[in-house]
């Protein structure tokens, strides 16, 4: 499920526009981000959800901090509009993944406009709720 979400958004021409590439989402290393804009991929707990015909699915919360580099917000906010365009595309296609399905992907919502001490960045995050088989 990682590499799906992963490959989508890499995959998006407009966030790529906005200067999200490669280097800069974050699926781990949080201590050493040099590209700005960044984004950091954090997922939450394994949960059971609803069933799904004799197959049980999981649920997993994932949330998406968006860094930019301090002054205004707006660069933030239309790439949170765009991860919210790619992750509901997955949900629209249903995605038959090789280890499994994605069934459902909801967006639970953004937060406020928020500043990184440590990383010296403005940031925002936006969180979904995925269910699938293998999350």
């Amino acid at each position: 499920m990682r590499d799906v979400i992963l490959a989508a958004l890499l995959g998006d021409a407009t966030l790529a526009g906005l200067g999200v590439s490669d280097g800069a989402v974050l699926t781990g290393d949080v201590d050493t981000p040099t590209e700005r804009p960044f984004l950091q991929l954090r997922y939450g707990a394994t949960t059971p959800g609803p069933a799904r015909g004799d197959v049980g699915p999981n649920m997993r919360d994932l949330t998406l901090w968006v860094h930019d580099v301090p002054n205004d917000y707006t660069r933030i906010d239309k790439i949170i509009q765009q991860i919210k365009v790619v992750m509901l595309a997955l949900e629209a296609e249903q995605s038959a993944l090789t280890d499994g399905w994605l069934v459902v992907v909801e967006w639970v919502g953004d937060s406020d406009d928020l500043a990184d001490d440590g990383h010296r960045t403005i940031t925002r995050n936006t969180s979904y709720r995925i269910v699938g088989s293998s999350l």
